[in-house]
Order: structure tokens, then C-alpha cells, then sequence
């Protein structure tokens, strides 16, 4: 039975190898690939604690095999968002490290597709020889990643510009040029409080921006009233970096604030990459619909149209609940025609249209707001 820390020169029974080679695992950042008395004589290493490894398989148990040495430090690795910590340290410096040393083993996981992210935390230098897995695994494809770079939409995905006239920036903003950013320009600001804000319709969502040393690390994000966090910080300058990334939303429309909360740092936008079959909206074009001193909301579901009642006309309603489009058939949504009349009231930072039910002589079977 193979021990952490020993060699482990060929799989053993009920394990197979892939070498670091592997089309299919996915180095990002700054690596170095060579040879030498490793397995199949090569092996893949990096200094930097930008640069990380992803990789995707089917299967139960996974191994990881290093060069080890006492320049070698800790590495972080990542299986399906679950964090874990191992070393490549070695005290067999004095007799030229350990070749194809066992670093990490887990055999625990479901017989499932699992993505593995694996990145620098100390010491001088991180090493990949090759991995294990149990036999009757299967490797794929890898992932896009966080701290990846995107140069453009991938397929199922569409690219909209930082300067697209539906994002809302609140405060001080500024404009950076430059042929590496996806569209030539970048707006940036280090005002805390600061806010970009925007709608879109679709089931995902990746935010594009530069990585480097002045960003935040604690980006906030709100999507439809529920906050996270996101860092774009970089030990060093990139381009079209991926900072975040949500995906499995309802395919209907949603709200997004993206805040800066830390002093003395940046935030940036580039681009915003959506469905392919999405659409961006400005961020306040929402109703809720006034009656008999009650408020509503609409929703679809099922494919039908299902009313539903809220507590009041506030701010953090027409945010959280009110629902977005460009014109409402109320045909559609009603059997009852009905007269209204329409007057505007401002709540909080949004112009808000409050229908009303009268007996005015001016039936309106569609109302839009340009």
C-alpha cells in the first residue's frame, strides 16, 4: 500500500497513470515543462502562486505524483469547491529529492464527475510528474476556471462591452485604453462604494476584468438580493481575466450590483459574458403592479402567469421582486379589461410608475416604459 511521502514509481493494482502531459489537464499561468529522471522523464513546475493545474474526471480516487524537495511548500487542491492543503516538502534534499513522491491521495469521492484545481501556496517551486486514478476512471475535458483568461465568449456565451449603455456605474469612474482589453477599454474605480449595475435574462454569468496587484480581493456581488464575494487580485498584470463565474440560474431576469468595499484598492469592468440566447438590461426597469391598495408581482411558471402579492411598493421591493419588461399585455395577464391612469413617484433612487384602477374613459391594453 503506498504511503504519502515515499515513492511510487508505477500505479499499483486498480490504479492506471496519466503522465503530466496530458492534453487533457490544463496548466494556467507561468509553468515550465522539462525532463529528467521523472516519470515518462518529464514533469511540469512553476513558482508562481498565480498559476494553477485543472483537471476533470469521472471516477472515485485520485493520486498526485511530485518531485519532492526542502525548496518544496505547501499546494492547495480543490475537488468540486472542497478545499484540501498537502506538501511537496522533502527532507531527501541531501540525496536529490524523491522522484514520483506520493503527495496526495483521496479515494473517498462518489463515482461522479469531479473538477480539480490545484494551485501554489508556499515554498519556492510546485511540481506535477503525473496523477493516478482508479481504474475504472475516466479523464475529461477540463473547465474554464477562475483567475483564467478569456479573450472571448465562449460557444454557448455572448460578450457584452463594459460600455454598453444598459450597465449603470454610480460614482467616479474612469476609462483605461489599452489593445489588450476586450474591446480597446476598461473602466475602473478606487472609491469605496462605488457600484456597477445592470440586469440580464439567461442562466449564467461571468465577469471579465484585468487581474493585477491594485484589485480588490473582496469584490461584493449581489444577484437578486444575495451577496458573494470576488477577488480579481493578481501578483501580476493580465488581461481578460475571469474573476467570477455563476451559473445555474432560473432563466428569467435578474438583478446584479457589483460594489467595491475595500479602501485602497480597485475594481474594474471589461466585459460581462452572459447565455448566448440572453439579453442585458438597464438595472430599475421593473414593475409591480398596484390594485385595490395591494401590491403584485408576476412571475412565469409552468409556463403560466401566476400573480403574486408583496408587502409594499419599497425600494428593496421593485429590486428584489419586481419583474422586468420592456411592456406588459395586461390581456395577457387578466380576464377583465380594466381602465387605469398612470402619475410617477420617486422611491428611494429609482422613478417609480404607480397604476392605479379608475373609471377614466381611456382603456390601455399595453403599457410601456422607453
Amino acid at each position: 500500500m503506498a504511503t504519502i511521502g515515499q515513492p511510487l514509481t508505477s500505479p499499483e493494482t486498480g490504479w492506471k497513470r496519466y503522465d503530466n502531459t496530458n492534453a487533457n489537464f490544463k496548466y494556467i499561468g507561468t509553468w515550465t515543462h522539462d525532463t529528467g529522471s521523472f516519470y515518462n522523464s518529464t514533469r511540469s513546475w512553476t513558482s508562481s502562486n498565480d498559476s494553477k493545474l485543472v483537471l476533470k474526471f469521472r471516477g472515485t480516487s485520485i493520486r498526485i505524483l511530485s518531485y519532492m524537495n526542502q525548496d518544496r511548500g505547501d499546494a492547495s487542491i480543490t475537488i468540486d469547491g472542497v478545499g484540501y492543503t498537502y506538501s511537496g516538502y522533502s527532507l531527501a534534499a541531501g540525496t536529490g529529492g524523491t522522484y514520483q513522491g506520493l503527495v496526495y491521495e483521496n479515494t473517498s469521492l462518489s463515482e461522479s464527475e469531479h473538477t480539480v484545481v490545484i494551485q501554489k501556496k508556499s515554498g519556492s517551486f510546485l511540481d506535477i510528474d503525473a496523477f493516478d486514478f482508479s481504474e475504472s476512471s475516466e479523464l475529461l475535458a477540463p473547465p474554464r476556471v477562475i483567475g483564467e483568461q478569456l479573450t472571448a465568449p465562449e460557444a454557448g456565451w455572448k460578450r457584452y462591452d463594459n460600455k454598453d449603455s444598459n450597465i449603470k456605474f454610480t460614482g467616479t469612474w474612469n476609462s483605461y485604453a489599452n489593445v489588450g482589453y476586450s474591446s480597446g477599454e476598461l473602466t475602473g474605480a478606487n472609491v469605496v462604494g462605488n457600484k456597477i449595475e445592470f440586469s440580464f435574462k439567461g442562466t449564467m454569468i461571468r465577469i471579465i476584468d484585468e487581474g493585477f496587484t491594485n484589485r480588490s480581493s473582496v469584490i461584493s456581488i449581489t444577484i437578486d438580493g444575495v451577496t458573494e464575494t470576488y477577488s480579481a487580485y493578481r501578483s501580476s498584470s493580465q488581461n481578460q481575466t475571469l474573476v467570477y463565474e455563476k451559473t445555474g440560474l432560473s432563466n428569467k431576469f435578474h438583478t446584479v450590483t457589483i460594489e467595491l468595499k475595500e479602501a485602497s484598492k480597485w475594481i474594474g469592468l471589461d466585459a460581462i459574458d452572459i447565455d448566448a440566447t440572453g439579453e442585458l438590461r438597464e438595472p430599475y426597469n421593473k414593475f409591480l403592479i398596484s390594485s385595490n391598495s395591494s401590491i403584485y408581482s408576476l412571475s412565469e411558471e409552468n409556463g403560466k402567469n401566476v400573480l403574486i402579492n408583496v408587502s409594499s411598493a419599497s425600494e428593496n421591493n421593485f429590486i428584489k421582486h419586481g419583474f422586468i419588461a420592456t411592456s406588459i399585455n395586461f390581456i395577457g395577464f387578466f380576464k377583465d379589461k380594466s381602465f387605469v391612469s398612470q402619475t410617477n413617484i420617486e422611491i428611494g433612487a429609482g422613478r417609480v410608475f404607480k397604476q392605479s384602477i379608475n373609471t377614466e374613459p381611456i382603456p390601455i391594453k399595453n403599457m410601456s416604459i422607453e
